[in-house]
């Protein structure tokens, strides 16, 4: 079983930061997709950035994330899967 982890984060800002790891909070989701949605009935504020991971190799690796648009709250973000290019 995939054990997620969800991060929060301002929308211009990035996860890969040197304390980065306090940031990922362990979800209960059995799937990627309801992974998905427990990060997002988890997000604490409007306007930033959800990213979402699995622990590989005692790295958090990213595989999702729903960019949110500092200047305009009207957007609804998607979840967009980050592939291994990325």
């Amino acid at each position: 079983m995939t054990t997620y982890y969800a991060a929060e984060t301002e929308a211009t800002a990035t996860v890969n930061d040197a304390n980065a790891d306090c940031l990922w909070q362990e979800l209960t989701a059995k799937t990627l997709t309801s992974a998905k949605r427990a990060a997002s009935r988890a997000q604490m504020f409007q306007g930033t950035t959800l990213h979402l991971a699995v622990v590989y190799q005692g790295d958090f690796v990213r595989i999702a994330v729903k960019r949110a648009d500092a200047l305009n709250m009207n957007h609804r973000p998607v979840w967009q899967n980050i592939s291994e290019e990325d």
